[in-house]
């Protein structure tokens, strides 16, 4: 993939990975924060979390051949969460309600991105956490 990149002159490109080994594997990865808690309890069921990361948010520009620009635009915390609860009754997708919940970790980081109702992330900026505790919450009417 890296060859058929560099023919194309001027593509950028944002890369999301789906897993701490993956983003370790593309040098994007920055650390671990160690999980507070290892399940999240919504609705009556329970979601573990399999692993959380900080991972560069990058954007690769290729100018010509074989000769790539890389730019850090800041840093990302990504949360892997089963998409099945642990009673194997409700998928995360299915009661998800963007509108009226907010998966949020220490009390003031909003994760307000997914890929498939699994990988959660939002852009973050230093100081960077060295530990989370990731709730649901019931968004506020203003």
């Amino acid at each position: 993939m890296a060859i058929n990149n560099a023919w194309i002159e001027y593509q950028t490109s944002r890369v999301a990975y789906m897993s701490a080994s993956e983003a370790r594997e593309n040098g994007v990865f920055v650390s671990s924060p160690a999980l507070k808690n290892q399940v999240i309890q919504w609705l009556g069921s329970k979601y573990k979390i399999r692993e959380a990361w900080i991972e560069k948010d990058i954007t690769i520009k290729n100018s010509w051949l074989f000769f790539r620009q890389v730019t850090l635009n800041g840093y990302q915390l990504k949360i892997n969460i089963d998409s099945q609860d642990q009673d194997n009754k409700r998928s995360f997708s299915s009661i998800w309600d963007r509108n009226n919940y907010l998966l949020v970790c220490n009390n003031s980081i909003e994760i307000d991105h997914s890929i498939a109702y699994e990988i959660w992330y939002t852009e973050i900026s230093e100081p960077l956490p060295k530990e989370i505790e990731c709730v649901v919450l019931k968004r506020s009417v203003n």
